[in-house]
């Protein structure tokens, strides 16, 4: 006679349990390894990405300032308000070429960090002559309400002078005419 080995319902629950136990034990160890790596990639896509995306949203925050504040420096209209807005374009151009310094300039960066750095001298000199060009706008309008002033004063005197040349012009002319019309008369008489 063979004896079979036979389980009975305690020890089929307690393999079922082993079982489940063991797939759990396995299943947490490979959740714990794939965590770790996640965690490990996210660390380094962080290093490597957050400050490229930080220089690009303080290169945006100083850009946006430079295209909102461009147009009021043109529209400036006194000095005082072109040499404040002025003032304020420079320090953020300024904050933007600090900015690129403080930038690693790895392989990658640096033909990026060059290029930029050609782009924000020409930008400077292109606000630079914007300035210049106001300046000399507001010189012009200035003068230009002066010579205006002026004019209209000599105007008003060469009225005032005029008049009384106007009236003596008249009056002539009428004792003209009536001399002629004198004459006319007495030849028609005749």
């Amino acid at each position: 006679m063979s004896k079979t080995f036979r389980f009975g319902i305690r020890g089929r629950l307690l393999s079922a349990f082993g079982i489940v136990s063991l797939a759990m034990i396995a299943s947490t160890a490979v959740a714990w390894v794939m965590f770790t790596r996640l965690g490990d990639t996210v660390d380094e896509i962080v290093d490597n990405n957050v400050p490229a995306v930080n220089f690009a949203a303080q290169l945006a925050e100083y850009g946006g300032g430079i295209i909102g504040l461009a147009p009021t420096l043109a529209a400036a209209q006194d000095d005082v308000d072109r040499e404040r807005v002025w003032k304020d374009l420079s320090g953020r151009l300024q904050n933007m070429m600090q900015l690129l310094q403080t930038m690693s300039e790895d392989a990658n960066s640096r033909t990026f960090i060059e290029e930029f750095r050609s782009d924000l001298m020409t930008l400077q000199g292109n606000l630079q002559n914007l300035n210049a060009v106001v300046s000399q706008r507001l010189v012009r309008t200035a003068r230009k309400r002066e010579l205006s002033e002026r004019l209209r004063w000599v105007s008003a005197d060469f009225l005032d002078e005029v008049a009384p040349l106007i009236d003596d012009t008249r009056f002539n002319i009428q004792l003209a005419v009536n001399r002629e019309d004198g004459k006319r008369d007495n030849l028609e008489e005749e």
